[in-house]
């Protein structure tokens, strides 16, 4: 029986980069902040005080936790 080596028994096409991946980090930014500056203008950013943006993080852990323990109840009673 032959006997695999480690090269060709693992191995993995490189992850390519597509899209603001292949941006250098500079022009990255640049971009991000056009854009943040666009929303600005266009009033799609929620303006939230600290309190609000507590609740809806605490809103959102929580439904997380949810979808989480359904998955997981759903996976265990199948089979």
């Amino acid at each position: 029986m032959k006997r695999m080596n480690e090269s060709s028994r693992f191995s993995y096409a490189p992850k390519r980069l597509t899209g603001f991946a292949l941006l250098p980090d500079e022009r990255r930014r640049e971009v991000a902040r056009i854009g943040g500056m666009a929303a600005q203008r266009s009033e799609d950013v929620r303006r939230w005080s600290p309190e609000t943006a507590r609740e809806m993080s605490k809103m959102g852990v929580a439904a997380a936790r949810v979808k989480r323990e359904t998955r997981a109840s759903g996976a265990s009673t199948t089979g």
